[in-house]
């Protein structure tokens, strides 16, 4: 009851945290998706730095061939060509600049290229003019100057793109473990909030199964109480009068000295006080097994000398046309079983076929003790159990149609099936009318 009680709570909490889960989930993947986005833009940016690199490389080498051209041929499309290769050099070198503001030392590196690209390009300039009253050995000379310059930028900008193409790797390989992470980070989040929500579905299906069980228990008290008045208002009701009557009419014998008359009537008053004695006890019993005040006390005992005293009491309670046996089987007498709860049992078990089985009857109990398992077996061939009143036999407050006016409370059966639970055992039973109603207990014998 405790647990019906904070279910809801539960409830509560866990949506709250799913939500919370959702949450945390969802700024997660925010957090991850937008530094994803910065190292894709860095990525972007270290391409566009390595393309404006090759791009000035490019225009640098287009430029040594014009001037190449253009002295061999004198060609003025050379010539314009390079001017246009040397505007572009320009542009690609201010935009690089740009591109690599926040990187100090490559901005250095950058720098260190425009002079290098200025004095060569100065030295072009200034070659055209030495050039045109050298001699062979002068031009050698101007050659192996161009080329230690054009090497030097050469070195430089593999530099610079190498530099580049490291940060390049870097940023790549952080971004596919970023991707790595933020997927784990969303598939954790998911699995976590899937898993809460399997499990505040269990405690809803918990609340509402606890809610149907307690209904249909108040449905089960409420057709208790019922069943407890109609049978009040019927098996109380008899023997009261009968008893009533029965004290009335022994006044009226005592005063004309009937002594037979007297003695038969209160007979009959000690018959309605035993009737009214059962009925009690059925109700203590089983209000004692549903507060759960009735416990199995197990201990030795001979089950073969409990049987036969039990036999020996109840052949006074048997009609005159009834006959009580006893069969035992087996060389073991000694049971490890609660005496009390099965002495109830048996003797609630011959009652009842006393009061069913008819007035020419034949009722057996028998005890099968081999191999730790014991079975308690009690027989009549009365009128036995219809097939469809069968599965309600153990119900409390159930009695088949073919009882009449006997007296009973409808508990026996199921007080009886209680004991033997407590004992750990089973009951069953089998009813072929007018042949053989057996009703057999089993327990195992553990010594």
């Amino acid at each position: 009851m405790k647990i019906h009680k904070k279910l809801p709570a539960l409830l509560y909490a866990g949506c709250g945290f799913s939500l919370f889960l959702v949450m945390l989930v969802g700024a997660t993947s925010l957090f991850f998706s937008e530094r994803q986005k910065q190292k894709e833009k860095r990525i972007a940016h270290t391409y566009r730095v390595l393309e404006n690199v090759h791009s000035v490389y490019h225009h640098l080498y287009e430029m040594g061939m014009d001037k190449q051209r253009y002295r061999s041929t004198g060609v003025t499309m050379f010539f314009q060509s390079y001017h246009s290769h040397s505007d572009s050099l320009l542009d690609d070198l201010s935009a690089l600049n740009m591109l690599v503001a926040d990187n100090p030392a490559q901005a250095a590196k950058i720098r260190q290229l425009r002079l290098q690209i200025n004095d060569l390009l100065n030295f072009w300039q200034q070659e055209d003019i030495n050039l045109k009253n050298s001699d062979a050995g002068s031009l050698l000379k101007v050659t192996w100057s161009e080329k230690e310059k054009v090497d030097n930028i050469r070195l430089e900008i593999t530099a610079i793109s190498d530099i580049e193409r490291e940060g390049l790797k870097q940023s790549e390989d952080g971004n596919v473990l970023l991707r790595q992470r933020t997927e784990f980070a969303i598939v954790a989040g998911t699995l976590l909030i899937l898993v809460l929500v399997c499990f505040l579905i269990y405690f809803i299906l918990q609340e509402l199964r606890n809610r149907i069980d307690a209904y249909q228990h108040e449905k089960e008290i409420s057709q208790l109480k019922s069943n407890f008045v109609s049978l009040a208002s019927h098996e109380f009701r008899t023997p009261l009068g009968s008893i009533l009557l029965s004290v009335s009419l022994i006044e009226k014998y005592i005063k004309l000295h009937d002594t037979d008359n007297a003695f038969k009537h209160s007979q009959k008053i000690k018959t309605g006080v035993n009737n009214l004695k059962c009925i009690l006890e059925d109700f203590l019993s089983l209000e004692k097994l549903d507060a759960g005040r009735m416990k199995a006390v197990i201990h030795p005992f001979d089950l073969v000398e409990l049987c036969e005293d039990i036999i020996d009491e109840m052949q006074h309670t048997a009609g005159p046309g009834q006959t009580l046996r006893f069969r035992h089987t087996g060389a073991i007498r000694i049971v490890n079983l609660d005496r009390n709860l099965m002495r109830n049992a048996i003797i609630n078990l011959i009652n009842n076929s006393i009061k069913y089985a008819g007035d020419i009857a034949i009722i057996v109990l028998e005890t099968n003790i081999k191999d730790n398992h014991v079975v308690i077996s009690i027989k009549d061939n009365g009128a036995g159990i219809a097939e469809h009143e069968q599965k309600e036999l153990f119900t409390p407050f159930f009695r088949v149609n073919n009882t009449g006016n006997i007296p009973g409370t409808g508990l026996g059966l199921s007080i009886v099936s209680r004991y033997v639970k407590l004992m750990h055992g089973a009951i069953s039973f089998s009813s072929v009318p007018y042949k053989e109603t057996c009703f057999k207990m089993s327990f195992l014998n553990a010594l």
